[in-house]
Formats: C-alpha cells, sequence, structure tokens
C-alpha cells in the first residue's frame, strides 16, 4: 500500500529532499547579478497520484531577461530508492561494532532536450511541452524512517555549459503490486550495501 505522506524523519539520500507534490528549486552554482534566466517552472496537474505504466504530460516555463545564445533547455524524468539501517557486530563480546549501512537503486531515468530554433532565445516567455511514459512496473511512492522510493520531474536551462536555473517537482507514483515478487527472485543481483562504522567499548 502507497504511502501518500512525507514524513519528515525518514532518512533522506545525502543531497535530496523528499518533498512530494510541491515544486522545489534547486540551487544552480553562482551567477553574475543579473542573469539572463528570470525563472523557469514546471507545470503539472494537481495531486494527481500516477499508477505505474501510465504517461506523465506537463509543461516547461522558461522566462529569460535577455536573448540567451546556445541555450539547452532539457527536463528529467526520476525515480530512485535508498535505504539505510544499522547492524551490529560482537554485541555479544565486550565490545561491539555500530555499522551504518546503505544502499541505493535507480528505477527510472529519462531526458527530454528540447529542439531550439535557430539555437537562439529572445527575452520574454518560452512554453515547452513534455510527454513520459512510466515504465510498467515500479515500486510505489514511499517514505519511512530507514529509506524512501521517490520520483521527480527535473526542468534546467544551461548556457555555455554553465547551470542558470532548475526546477524539480515530487511525482506521487502507484507501483505494481508484483514488482517486490519479481524484484525478490532478483535479489542476487543487487548491488552490494555500502557500510561503515565504528567500534564502541
Amino acid at each position: 500500500m502507497m504511502s501518500q505522506t512525507g514524513d519528515l524523519t525518514a532518512a533522506k539520500e545525502p543531497g535530496i529532499s523528499v518533498s512530494w507534490g510541491r515544486g522545489e528549486d534547486v540551487p544552480p552554482p553562482p551567477q553574475p547579478p543579473m542573469s539572463v534566466v528570470k525563472s523557469i517552472e514546471l507545470v503539472l496537474p494537481k495531486d494527481v497520484v500516477y499508477p505505474a505504466g501510465s504517461s506523465i504530460e506537463g509543461q516547461v516555463v522558461l522566462i529569460l531577461n535577455s536573448t540567451l545564445v546556445n541555450p539547452m533547455v532539457k527536463v528529467e524524468l526520476v525515480g530512485r530508492g535508498y535505504v539505510e539501517w544499522n547492524e551490529e557486530i560482537g554485541a555479544s563480546r565486550d565490545y561491539s561494532r555500530d555499522v551504518i549501512c546503505n544502499n541505493k537503486a535507480d528505477y527510472v531515468h529519462k531526458t527530454k532536450t528540447f529542439p531550439v530554433e535557430g539555437n537562439w532565445l529572445s527575452a520574454g516567455s518560452h512554453t515547452f511541452d513534455f510527454h513520459f511514459n512510466l515504465p510498467p512496473r515500479l515500486p510505489s511512492t514511499f517514505a519511512s524512517k530507514i529509506g524512501h522510493v521517490s520520483y521527480f520531474v527535473q526542468a534546467s536551462c544551461m548556457g555555455r555549459e554553465h547551470v542558470l536555473a532548475k526546477k524539480r517537482m515530487y511525482l506521487l507514483i502507484q507501483g505494481t503490486s508484483d514488482f517486490h515478487q519479481e524484484n525478490a527472485l532478483q535479489a542476487n543481483h543487487v548491488a552490494t550495501p555500502n557500510c561503515k562504522g565504528y567500534w564502541e567499548m
């Protein structure tokens, strides 16, 4: 069963904020005081739960303060999981080692780069339509104290190899019931967890 409410105490993948159904500005590298890009926004239906195998349709709205030459405007669909847990080694002895393990998984990563006529964009507002098909087998959006499964759409604008603006919006995905069963059968192919620990006396 899918959890549609975020847990503020959920384990967070480093550098990732789990905040579903809301847009989020992703800080780009420092830019000159007067940036060419005024804003970049994602337009998606509100409060929608997307079933695995369904389609996502939306728009990227880019507003420029001035002309942008050689622009790259793209949108990405990303789905990933992150889990973190503790393991204790040597607990029956006079000392023990508290080990923190984590693991990651990528479920979907698709990118659409928009064609730009003449390879330049004038000052003002520009709208780009996009469409993504979700894979037929996915886990549901989920959050707990030890991990999460999250999905998001991210729009970005680049100029001369510099990121000028980014916008990210998290999605609610309803997964398929046979995903976990199929995933369990392929457990031998899962990457080895990353574990770090320290000794306690």
